[in-house]
């Protein structure tokens, strides 16, 4: 069977890792043999479970660092994958350069974000010419990708993140978890999953909550995640007198339990391509406040399965935070409708049977380039 590495940034939990992790586990019950290689030293904090062997290099990850695509060649052609699967821009130019050096014919690229300056653009089209297949996480990202990278629309799969609908589905409050963290059953909570930093819009979201607040004196924000703007967050809402009504939860696994505790997620990126959070979050049958920017409209299906507003407005945000307190009904019915369009759309049985259509070709024809040596 043919050999395939998943080449990421770093092995920390969270964002494009999950997706690695989840593709790599998809092609190893079906037999492929598969490694996880993240290129920079593992961050601090909970790294990624998984049955696929995982493997930090401890390099520098940064784009203009050619030792590290150097360093990237020598370990390629030790280890000699038939098929490399890259995720993400900076791995994307040290992994195409360094798979081109070690003699990897077959090269998949995973973008997972909509940050495509000039630069990027640039990169994009000068490494065109090795890849085979470039994957994006929805139409509009597919539609950015081909305009502005040169790549032949053949090139460009869409393959949209998912969750298993089974494990994440609607479920009664988490009690011992609410009792744990001072969540009382008249509390009317506001969740935000995700990294605490800039272009998570975390600062709207507490400003949002400034009034919230004052029209709502049930109402709680739960912000779970951590990041470099954890301390700045914590200042604003002491600055507000908030403090006994947020709550910092930090880095957390077990995201069902916390999502039981939500009445609402917000969703304040400034951009956000397709969070595994807010698709978790439709599987248990939340309504969502997020932000109309990237991928999120097309995800919430236009507004028909949440609600979405401008981002960086923290004033739209509360207001839409507040209709939905004000109409159980309303938030009841987005919470439905989103949870129909995650079992239909974005189930992960459906997400792994896209994978297995995409890459079951290339392997078949890595097996016929072995048979023919």
């Amino acid at each position: 069977m043919a050999k395939v590495l998943f080449l990421t940034t770093s092995l920390a939990t969270g964002g494009p890792t999950g997706v690695v992790a989840r593709m790599a586990q998809a092609l190893h019950k079906r037999g492929v043999e598969c490694q996880i290689w993240g290129i920079s030293t593992p961050e601090p904090g909970v790294q990624i479970a998984t049955d696929v062997p995982v493997r930090s290099l401890g390099l520098p990850k940064n784009a203009i660092y050619s030792s590290t695509t150097r360093r990237l060649a020598t370990e390629l052609a030790a280890w000699a994958p038939d098929l490399l699967h890259i995720h993400s821009y900076t791995t994307h130019v040290h992994g195409v350069q360094a798979a081109e050096q070690a003699g990897i014919k077959h090269v998949l690229v995973s973008f997972h974000d909509f940050r495509l300056g000039a630069r990027r653009a640039r990169h994009c089209r000068r490494l065109r010419p090795h890849v085979e297949r470039v994957i994006v996480l929805n139409e509009t990202m597919r539609e950015l990708y081909l305009q502005h990278c040169g790549y032949a629309p053949e090139q460009l799969v869409v393959l949209p993140n998912a969750v298993d609908t089974e494990e994440f589905s609607p479920r009664p409050r988490d009690e011992a978890l609410a009792a744990e963290w001072g969540l009382r059953p008249e509390h009317w909570v506001i969740g935000a999953i995700g990294g605490l930093n800039p272009n998570k819009g975390h600062r709207y979201l507490v400003q949002a909550f400034v009034t919230v607040a004052a029209a709502l004196p049930a109402a709680r924000l739960v912000l779970v995640g951590d990041g470099r703007d954890r301390a700045a967050l914590e200042r604003q809402v002491a600055r507000h007198h908030l403090t006994d009504r947020v709550i910092f939860a930090g880095r957390q696994l077990e995201t069902a339990r916390w999502l039981s505790l939500f009445n609402v997620l917000a969703q304040p990126s400034r951009i956000e391509s397709d969070p595994l959070a807010v698709h978790e979050a439709m599987a248990m049958g939340l309504p969502i406040v997020s932000t109309n920017r990237g991928g999120m409209p097309e995800l919430l299906a236009g507004g028909d399965a949440g609600l979405l507003v401008p981002p960086a407005r923290p004033a739209a945000l509360a207001a839409a935070l507040l209709e939905l307190y004000a109409d159980p009904d309303q938030a009841r019915a987005l919470g439905d409708r989103a949870r129909h369009l995650a079992v239909t759309k974005y189930d992960i049985k459906d997400y792994e049977q896209r994978l297995w259509e995409l890459y079951e070709p290339l392997l078949a024809e890595v097996e016929a380039e072995k048979q023919s040596r």
